[in-house]
């Protein structure tokens, strides 16, 4: 039998003690397993991370916006998705440092800017319509109650 073979059954043996120790290294080692991360998807060390961070000084490059450097899992690494396999990037696909929501945004624009441009365009259209009825409207005080609901519960009772 082989050196893997023997290797392979004894992993397979010891499943769940093996997965209960990766856990544990896990939980009590956060730096190194978010610096295995990087190096693992990204191909990048934390030194490297650490450049990025400074020449966007600590600003998301989509909304230049400050971000929270103290919980590095919230910042994401944007990258263009049709170059590396999911959950992965190189240097040369990498974009920069994001949020975490505005990286969530841009996946879900399918990273096209057109995409945004229409949707800002909309939106200040809607806004302006908005504001035009809101600014001729009266203030609602309060919200009608809702009197058949009422009724079901005074015949329930």
């Amino acid at each position: 039998m082989s050196r893997q073979e023997i290797q392979q059954r004894y992993r397979e043996k010891h499943r769940d003690e093996i997965n209960e120790r990766h856990r544990q290294w896990e939980k009590s080692n956060p730096v190194a397993r978010w610096e295995h991360g990087l190096k693992y998807r990204h191909g990048m060390s934390a030194a490297a991370w650490s450049a990025m961070w400074d020449e966007q000084n600590g600003r998301c490059y989509l909304c230049e916006q400050p971000m929270d450097g103290s919980r590095p899992k919230s910042v994401h690494i944007d990258h263009d998705q049709s170059h590396c396999p999911p959950r992965r990037s190189c240097a040369a696909c990498r974009r920069g440092l994001a949020h975490n929501s505005c990286n969530r945004a841009l996946s879900a624009a399918c990273d096209d800017p057109s995409w945004f441009r229409r949707f800002a365009d909309n939106l200040e259209a809607a806004n302006a319509a908005a504001r035009q009825r809101i600014d001729g409207a009266p203030v609602q005080e309060e919200l009608p109650v809702n009197v058949v609901r009422l009724e079901r519960r005074e015949e329930s009772a």
